[in-house]
């Protein structure tokens, strides 16, 4: 199950990228489209990278999972370990996830450097849809375990709108993940 969420993490990280690039389309307009300035939206940045945002990565009710993508490309995630999914101490363990780096046209170069389960580098496409992060990619690993390779696959995780980057705390100390 861990394995499935750090790639629907990256999915989705790679997805809030290309989709805040893509946001406008032909249309000069993306007005609608979950667009929010600063690090605490999924939304196009003026003065920083595009995908900057906060982003919801939980595959069930039962678990936080928050995913921010900073104005540099950085992707970190943030597990509530409180939750009814991990039933731990109240705090979010932060991982590094990777970095995505803009090739134009909604796509983006993501280089993986914390889940161990989530290696190497891959090209994604990524836009904005209704409020959600919308990216694909070649299914390398076979996130879906369906066997195939080959196939493309979609992954999309909505804009948090409702929160902040400050809002994700405490962080964990090393002592809080010793009892978990």
């Amino acid at each position: 199950m861990k394995r499935y969420r750090a790639y629907f993490v990256l999915y989705v990280i790679v997805f809030a990228a290309a989709a805040l690039v893509g946001c406008g389309g032909s249309d000069s307009s993306s007005s609608g489209s979950g667009d929010n300035s600063g690090s605490s939206g999924g939304g196009t940045n003026a003065t920083g990278f595009p995908l900057a945002g906060l982003y919801n990565a939980s595959e069930n009710a039962r678990d936080i999972f928050v995913t921010h993508i900073s104005e540099t490309g950085v992707a970190t995630d943030y597990d509530f370990l409180g939750d009814s999914f991990d039933q731990g101490v109240n705090c979010y363990l932060m991982e590094l996830t990777g970095t995505f780096t803009s090739l134009g046209d909604d796509r983006y170069f993501f280089e993986a450097q914390g889940f161990t389960s989530i290696v190497g580098s891959f090209e994604v496409t990524a836009r904005i849809e209704n409020s959600t992060l919308v990216f694909t990619r070649q299914d390398l690993s076979d996130a879906d375990s369906d066997g195939d390779r080959d196939e493309l696959i979609t992954f999309g995780n909505p804009v948090i709108t409702d929160q902040t980057l400050e809002d994700l705390q405490p962080i964990c100390t090393d002592e809080d993940l010793f009892f978990f």
